[in-house]
């Protein structure tokens, strides 16, 4: 009796446990940061606000709607539900939301239409319009009005079951379309990123360098840099092309087909459109594209040389696929990331005036990096992921001292350490929802800590970007004001009052990244003008307080390069005749290089007073505002299928399953989904039916995320019956949380619960048959399966290589597995199902055996991963799995005719191996006396070698990286056991890497 009455207080722990996190997380996700959330309607929309948003959301409620009815008229959406055609078809809810200091939106069809915007400042690759917050929004609504075309059936079929039941988003539109539509109407008025050279470089980099894709390659399944981005790069052109070459009534049309099953693929919808195939679209699409008449290989320039072999000759640093970024100077150097791995590097300059890389640390989250012109201090922006939602903070890295001293404000986007008469200031970037500001620093050597001297916020909308020391203390900042780009300078910062003066850039530049020239009141800069590739740009400011001259000199680069030229660093700017090292970005590489001597176009400009037009976003209120109670959004999705689910015994001894279960899905039923509208919590509830062993019950289900690993939940509830009345209740709860400790290390925490009390079908293996039975027990069990993991990890990326990671993971599992007859004693089988194990393991990552760096595309330095376990099951005492990658190519094609996208092939070779036993309870006790009969064991191993191809649906939602199968053959060697001497052949999706 005492067993069942655990067994029971147990259940009700569980049942306790799950609704606190469903209480907890109500609003969570992107709402876990505000206290309120309000509600505002128009006529389009339903805009869902955290009440720190409510300036935005004001803002968005004034202009959303005719944004919207402009686009429908653009697209010329067709008539639905009574309405008129070129006009909104349905109300779609906004969320605004300042969970998270990282700028990024999203449309989704995701149960219903509808738009989350991050109401925070984007960084400098994405500050391409005079509103930001609007012409996000803008890009998203694009989305919901393109992927919307659906005629009047489609629509009621929608209405029906669900939003997310769309042939052109699912089947048909990849990223390359969808994305494409988003950036090309965004810059229809001169804004945007089709305006922006930045942007640009890749396509135009991409032909220069012989490189230009084919379009099944760039549909969004790219796995490999540029990966994502390609999409948005070549697409936006692309579609820009179609509106102009073939007008916008064809390109509408497209849309239409493609959302209502005209071509179930994205090139068969082309072809139905489009007088031209999609091959010859593209080739005329790329004959459009215009580059400037240079050298392809930038080497073979006359003043340019690579920054590794010193030479014309590339090196392989430079042709493995690195991408290096974050260049920032100081007076006897300069310090770069690369961005293919997690290494940041210094380098000094040598008595043969070259510099010798030294890795000073790892980081995977960092974003910016500012070293003080003195060389001993390096203002590290980093995302901070120990929260619900992502944020911005900064960390200074001690270089002398090898320390870390962490700054505690929150939303800090960048940073530099400025030495002022042997003080030490950091100079921060901080956003909070649309306004920047400026906050300053002072260290206290003694305590190891910066303590806040000053906070400055400039007017809503303006921006900050790439801050650097200019002068004694006084920094300087990339300044955007609309689109007006501008060098401000911020003087006094030691004081409370900050004065502010800025050099306005001529209307037609766009700049980047700032560093300074440690020996000369001069600042270089990446620009671009529209039709340029990125150059050198640098800004003389040694007249700026002069009251009689107060202007700067400026120098722009007059001709272009290929690669571009991005964060330029000088060591002693000298006119035409300077040095500068910088990065270059090609279509899938970067490279480190150096060029001596420049040609400069030379300007003046006035030094201009700043003064902020308000002090920080206003407190305004919406009248007609309410606040906004809803837990799960109105609308869901209703979908033919069933999420119900039965368990059933197994002999768990006979058949190697440590739960001593198997879950059988019910194959007929119907479900309704809903969710949030930020998509943090959902939902659902189903019936089901088996019309063979006829039975039927009912299933509901809740689940919820953050946007980070902070916590992740899942709970299930199965109630079934069958003729005989009753049959069973069943529970599934999983719930993760995973940490970030260090640089590059994290800890993850795991539980896992399947209860369930009842009846259901016995399997057991007859000794003395080879065939399977199976009987109805017509008594009730109560049974549950328990599984708890605590894990830590430094595995991270430290390489080019798709295979580069570096570290060690350790951790440990308990699972308890119990049952108990609930009507009467428990049958002999019952003791045979009972099980606890402690288990732990380890997994080393060595990110090469042969000390090269492969070129690019290529893997032939023998990565490693070894994986060992301890009493992973019932009747293993021990396991071990080492692998290596012998060779891989990345592929990275795609295919039309076929809709088929390869990323790589792989070849592995390996050896497995494992000590069976008969484990007891918590074997783990009798650890030391399984050691002595390690002899004793049967062991079972072989070497293997695995050939693996990784293809993937190129058409529509299926043409994305995550969707790629991984398919093997594998071949085999026994060495011990059973098979000793066989050779033995078999698919595989299963390897370490």
């Amino acid at each position: 009796m005492l067993k069942k009455v655990c067994f029971f207080s147990f259940l009700i722990l569980i049942s306790s446990i799950n609704n606190s996190f469903y209480n907890a997380y109500a609003a969570g996700g992107l709402m876990a940061d505000t206290d309120q959330i309000r509600t505002v309607s128009t006529k389009w929309f339903d805009i869902i606000y955290a009440e720190e948003c409510t300036r935005s959301a004001l803002e968005l409620s004034e202009k959303c709607d005719s944004i919207y009815e402009e686009l429908c008229r653009d697209y010329n959406v067709p008539a639905n539900k009574g309405g008129k055609e070129g006009e909104p078809q349905f109300r779609i809810p906004v969320v605004v939301t300042n969970g998270t200091d990282i700028f990024n939106a999203y449309f989704t069809t995701n149960n219903f239409n509808h738009i989350v915007l991050y109401d925070t400042g984007s960084d400098d690759d994405m500050a391409v319009f005079s509103n930001q917050f609007i012409g996000t929004f803008t890009h998203e609504l694009t989305h919901a009005v393109s992927i919307n075309m659906r005629s009047s059936g489609a629509r009621k079929l929608a209405d029906i079951f669900s939003d997310n039941i769309n042939l052109g988003s699912i089947f048909v539109m990849p990223s390359l379309i969808k994305e494409g539509a988003a950036v090309e109407y965004e810059s229809r008025n001169g804004e945007g990123r089709l305006n922006d050279g930045f942007y640009l470089h890749t396509v135009r980099q991409a032909k220069l360098s012989g490189k230009f894709p084919g379009y099944g390659d760039v549909t969004g399944a790219r796995s490999k840099y540029p990966a994502g981005s390609s999409a948005y790069s070549f697409g936006g052109p692309f579609v820009k092309f179609l509106r102009e070459k073939y007008g916008p009534e064809l390109y509408n049309k497209f849309w239409y087909n493609a959302v209502n099953g005209g071509g179930f693929t994205f090139k068969w919808s082309f072809g139905k459109t489009y007088p031209v195939s999609l091959n010859q679209a593209w080739e005329e699409f790329k004959a459009s594209v215009s580059v400037p008449e240079i050298k392809q290989n930038p080497l073979e320039e006359e003043n340019i040389t690579d920054f590794f072999s010193h030479t014309v000759k590339p090196s392989v640093k430079n042709r493995r696929g690195s991408r290096y970024s974050n260049l920032t100077a100081f007076n006897d150097g300069f310090i770069y990331s690369d961005d293919s791995g997690t290494g940041v590097y210094l380098c000094r300059k040598t008595e043969a005036g070259y510099f010798r890389p030294k890795k000073l640390f790892e980081h995977s989250d960092f974003n910016s990096l500012k070293v003080s012109l003195d060389g001993r201090y390096l203002s590290v922006a980093y995302t901070a992921l120990n929260h619900v939602n992502p944020k911005s903070r900064v960390s200074v890295y001690d270089i002398k001292k090898d320390r870390w001293i962490d700054v505690k404000e929150q939303g800090l986007r960048e940073a530099c350490v400025i030495n002022s008469e042997g003080t030490y200031y950091l100079a921060a970037v901080k956003i909070t929802g649309q306004t920047s500001s400026l906050c300053v620093f002072r260290l206290n050597e003694k305590k190891s800590s910066f303590e806040k001297v000053s906070e400055t916020a400039f007017s809503r909308g303006d921006q900050l970007f790439s801050p650097v020391q200019a002068g004694e203390a006084s920094a300087a900042f990339i300044y955007k004001n609309g689109l007006s780009w501008s060098v401000l300078f911020a003087d006094s910062l030691n004081s409370d009052t900050p004065d502010f003066s800025f050099v306005r850039m001529p209307e037609d530049v766009r700049i980047r990244t700032l560093n300074p020239d440690p020996f000369s009141d001069t600042l270089s800069f990446s620009f671009v003008r529209k039709d340029s590739f990125p150059r050198a740009g640098f800004i003389s400011f040694a007249d700026r307080k002069n009251a009689s001259k107060k202007s700067c000199e400026l120098y722009f680069e007059d001709a272009d390069v290929s690669g571009g030229v991005y964060q330029p660093v000088v060591q002693r700017f000298n006119g035409n005749a300077s040095e500068i090292v910088y990065a270059a970005f090609f279509y899938d590489n970067g490279s480190l290089l150096v060029k001596k001597g420049l040609s400069l176009e030379k300007s003046s400009a006035p030094v201009l007073s700043y003064s902020s037009s308000e002090a920080a976003d206003s407190e305004e209120e919406i009248s007609d505002s309410l606040p906004y109670k809803k837990l799960y959004w109105s609308r869901g999705s209703f979908l033919i299928l069933s999420k119900l689910s039965m368990m059933n015994f197994t002999d768990a001894g006979k058949k190697m399953n440590d739960d001593g279960v198997e879950e059988s899905s019910v194959p007929l039923g119907v479900v309704f989904e809903r969710n949030n509208p930020w998509d943090s919590d959902s939902v659902t509830f189903g019936v089901g039916f088996d019309v063979f062993d006829l039975y039927g019950g009912i299933t509901l289900g809740f689940s919820g995320q953050g946007t980070t690993s902070l916590y992740e939940y899942s709970d299930t509830v199965n109630l079934l019956f069958d003729a005989k009345g009753f049959t069973q209740v069943s529970n599934k709860f999983y719930f993760s949380s995973g940490l970030r400790l260090w640089n590059n290390s994290s800890i993850v925490l795991t539980e896992s619960n399947m209860t369930f009390v009842g009846r259901g079908e016995i399997y057991s293996l007859l000794e003395d048959a080879g065939n399977e039975d199976y009987s109805v027990d017509l008594n009730n069990y109560a049974y549950t399966v328990n599984d708890a993991g605590l894990a830590f990890s430094t595995i991270h990326k430290t390489g080019s290589g798709i295979y580069e990671s570096s570290g060690f993971a350790i951790g440990a599992g308990i699972k308890n597995v119990g049952i108990t007859r609930i009507d009467g004693e428990d049958p002999d089988w019952i003791s045979g199902m009972r099980y606890n194990s402690v288990y732990p393991y380890a997994e080393i990552a060595l990110p090469f055996l042969i000390p090269v760096s492969c070129v690019n595309n290529f893997t032939y330095n023998l990565p490693v991963r070894i994986y060992g376990a301890l009493l992973s099951a019932r009747k293993t005492f021990a396991y071990i799995n080492a692998e290596s990658v012998l060779f891989g190519y990345e592929i990275q094609r795609g295919y039309g005719m076929i809709p088929v996208y390869f990323n790589r092939i792989l070849l592995t070779g390996g050896y497995h191996g494992q000590l069976k036993n008969e484990n007891r309870d918590y074997e783990i006790r009798y650890l030391k006396d399984d050691l002595d009969l390690v002899d004793d064991m049967e062991y079972e191993d072989g070497v293997y070698a695995s050939l693996f191809i990784q293809p993937g649906l190129n058409t529509g939602a299926f043409a994305n990286s995550a969707a790629v199968l991984k398919l093997g053959l594998q071949g085999e060697y026994h060495l011990h056991g059973e098979d000793k001497g066989k050779v033995s052949l078999s698919f595989t999706m299963s390897t370490l890497f």
